[in-house]
């Protein structure tokens, strides 16, 4: 099975489960969950790959403090003489994916997360949707926060082109803490080409902003 298959199968069984699925959910400081589920108020990270190794085991270890449970998905049921062992001291469940669907061998852990880095906030519609990247791909085309705000951007200005952009960041939704900081952050992305499409006339707050072709 392709690690795509796997995960998919780890999905689905989730979601006939009762729990909220978002895949590939990328978080704002750096690493991307393969699997995210939410049900009530527990959030379960799922980290897969074709099999248990060292990589899966670091991979799935960046998201304890973020979630109350974190499992590993991989294709057939490991040996679990040392690694059940290594499994169980980080408080690592394990699933697998075989014949006989989704298989559950150790129950995760349940922890109090750090309440600033839940995952329970990063799953969007479009994660649950798979619009963007499915779980277990590796050739990029995930949702991000940045993304969304940068079509949203483009949306705007193409129904209102030549605005500033103050006037931009007050007709979106953006995922910045502030309207202040998105307009100064938005400002400087495309100065650097961050947001293609987008041309800029004039400099500082004079600015404007126009898709590219339309402006004057």
């Amino acid at each position: 099975m392709r690690e795509t298959e796997i995960a998919a199968e780890i999905a689905d069984w989730l979601r006939s489960t009762g729990w909220v699925v978002g895949e590939e959910v990328q978080l704002q400081d750096g690493p991307r969950c393969d699997i995210v589920a939410r049900r009530g108020p527990k959030v379960w990270a799922i980290e897969t790959k074709r099999s248990l190794s060292l990589n899966l085991l670091i991979q799935a270890e960046k998201m304890i403090p973020r979630v109350q449970m974190v499992s590993v998905g991989v294709e057939t049921k490991p040996l679990l003489s040392r690694s059940g062992d290594v499994l169980m001291r980080l408080g690592l469940g394990l699933l697998s994916v075989g014949k006989n669907g989704v298989q559950s061998h150790l129950d995760p852990l349940v922890r109090r997360p750090d309440p600033h880095a839940q995952l329970r906030d990063e799953i969007r519609p479009e994660h649950e949707s798979g619009e963007y990247a499915i779980a277990g791909s590796q050739t990029g085309g995930h949702f991000t926060p940045f993304g969304a705000t940068s079509r949203e951007v483009k949306a705007f200005l193409s129904m209102n082109p030549g605005s500033q952009m103050p006037e931009i960041v007050d007709g979106i939704q953006h995922h910045y803490g502030s309207d202040e900081a998105a307009v100064k952050l938005l400002r400087a992305m495309v100065r650097k080409g961050a947001i293609r499409g987008i041309i800029q006339r004039g400099i500082g707050s004079n600015a404007r902003y126009w898709p590219e072709g339309t402006e004057p």
